[in-house]
């Protein structure tokens, strides 16, 4: 899919001029493509929150654009943008102190787990229950989607089939579900599939 946006991202200026990269539209959500699609095969630690939200998607699409011009191939664009927009923003120093107080640093061996952002990339996979920012839409305007991801429905099986794909790519990754939703999504989606693994 990145190849396809590959030329939108070049000349990415506005998270709020992101028409061109809308993937789908159900009426009440948006989905739109940032280059989220890196899947690490060697994590030992999922880290899934429920979708880029604004901030993250225009982090990711700033060092994407950054990164094809300073001539990088696609794979490695893809690799390094993943850790500087998932999870970026405010919302990573709480994320990174949640996880050192409940233990993850210890689980992975490192001194803290903003190290997973840094010199560490290799030890963890960082996603979403929906990989790519989603937005819900009331009254035509767009706001962060924060509800539960229902079984059943068209997104449900946008997501799940691609929380499979990176499931399967990194089999003996350890779950860490960011919250109640994210868990009862990855409760669905893992039943019948794989083993407990969070």
């Amino acid at each position: 899919m990145f190849e396809k946006y590959r030329s939108v991202i070049v000349s990415f200026r506005d998270v709020k001029d992101r028409k061109d990269l809308l993937l789908e539209d159900s009426g009440e959500e948006r989905i739109y493509y940032a280059p989220f699609d890196y899947v690490n095969p060697e994590a030992r630690l999922f880290i899934v929150g429920i979708t880029p939200g604004e901030i993250q998607m225009n982090n990711m699409l700033v060092e994407a654009a950054r990164l094809i011009h300073q001539g990088l191939s696609d794979d490695e664009v893809l690799r390094r943008c993943k850790a500087v927009g998932s999870f970026s923003g405010p919302m990573r120093k709480n994320l990174v102190e949640l996880m050192d107080e409940a233990g993850i640093a210890e689980f992975l061996d490192v001194e803290t787990t903003a190290q997973l952002f840094s010199n560490k990339q290799e030890l963890v996979n960082l996603t979403s229950c929906i990989r790519y920012p989603t937005f819900a839409v009331k009254n035509g305007k767009e706001s962060n989607f924060n509800a539960e991801i229902k079984q059943g429905t068209e997104l449900f099986e946008f997501a799940s089939t691609l929380t499979l794909e990176e499931l399967s790519k990194a089999p003996n990754a350890v779950l860490l579900p960011l919250g109640p939703k994210v868990q009862h999504y990855l409760e669905k989606v893992v039943k019948g599939r794989f083993d407990a693994r969070y």
